[in-house]
Order: C-alpha cells, then structure tokens, then sequence
C-alpha cells in the first residue's frame, strides 16, 4: 500500500500470463506490469477497511481487500476494491491475477 514498487513487481508472478486490471484495461504479462508500475504515480497513502479470504480446496486464495484513500491531514477522501489470487508457484506464493476498482459508495 505504500506505492513499493520492487515488492509489488516481488508479489506477482513471473509467468506471461500474469494479469491486472483496473478501469483503463488489462495489463499482461510481468514487462506490461513493470512498464505499468513505472510511468503511473505513486498512489497516495491508503488504509485497509475491510479484507475477505477465500481458501480453496487447492493450491490458491481469493483475497478482496476494500482500501481507503486518504489526504495528508488523514480523512478518508475515496474507497477501492482490489481483487487478487494468489497461487502457489514454483516461486512461492504469488498474486496471478488482480483487479483494481474505485468505489462510489462507502
């Protein structure tokens, strides 16, 4: 949540099929990610309000993570979603697909 871009990129798997997506579209494959992670700026600070974990029966998580924006001075200025699986790769655990989404409501 800080905007740490090495341990984001760490997060995620290296395989081509890698996927996030937000309102502009997807992004595949760890160079797209990278390329992504780099030109956008880094988000303002933020605070969890709310996480869901889904354990499968297999080798994955769903997590579902709701994430306040918040201004300097700490009053929550938006609401977001984020939606990640994590899967057990050769790597370890890693995030294979995420999806980012603002919210308009509390």
């Amino acid at each position: 949540m800080s905007g740490d871009v090495a341990r984001q990129t760490g997060s995620f798997w290296s395989d081509p099929s890698v996927v996030r997506v937000d309102g502009d579209g997807p992004v595949i494959g760890p160079q797209a990610l990278a390329e992504f992670r780099a030109r956008r700026p880094t988000p303002g600070p933020r605070r969890l309000r709310d996480l869901h974990v889904v354990r499968s029966p297999g080798d994955t998580v769903v997590i579902v993570a709701v994430n306040e924006r918040l201004s300097p001075d700490g009053e929550v200025t938006g609401l977001g979603t984020q939606t990640q699986v994590w899967a057990r790769t050769e790597e370890g655990w890693r995030v294979i697909a995420a999806v980012v989404s603002p919210m308009t409501g509390p």
